[in-house]
């Protein structure tokens, strides 16, 4: 019970102005994760490259992606991706993605996890 009355605050949190620097707002829509089965890596363990694109039209920021208990056999850069909690991975240290730029990595598992987009701030582009 505590667990889901956390998640209704940080929800609150996350959805209110203060939660936002100013400029920025939120474009989860903007950002595409794309996932592909890659061959092997070692042991015979299943690899998948990720690629995480800004398709919109300015840079993004604070890109978070639900991501189950997300691990990998093979070692990931955590500047490019790192899970900070259970479900909650962070893309480029939540550094500015620009437009049209590709984040992308492998990683080693099976299965593959469900990666999904959950929070994205768009910038101005000023």
């Amino acid at each position: 019970m505590a667990t889901i009355y956390h998640l209704i605050l940080l929800s609150i949190f996350l959805l209110s102005p203060f939660s936002k620097a100013e400029g920025e707002r939120l474009c989860i829509d903007n950002v595409r994760v794309f996932q592909k089965s890659s061959g092997f890596g070692a042991g015979h363990v299943p690899e998948y490259t990720v690629t995480i694109s800004n398709i919109g039209q300015e840079p993004v920021s604070g890109v978070h992606v639900s991501c189950g208990e997300f691990s990998s056999a093979s070692l990931i850069n955590p500047e490019i991706f790192q899970r900070l909690n259970l479900g909650d991975c962070l893309v480029k240290d939540g550094e500015v993605i620009d437009m049209a730029e590709v984040v992308s990595f492998t990683y080693t598992n099976f299965p593959p996890y469900e990666l999904i987009v959950s929070a994205a701030h768009c910038l101005d582009n000023n």
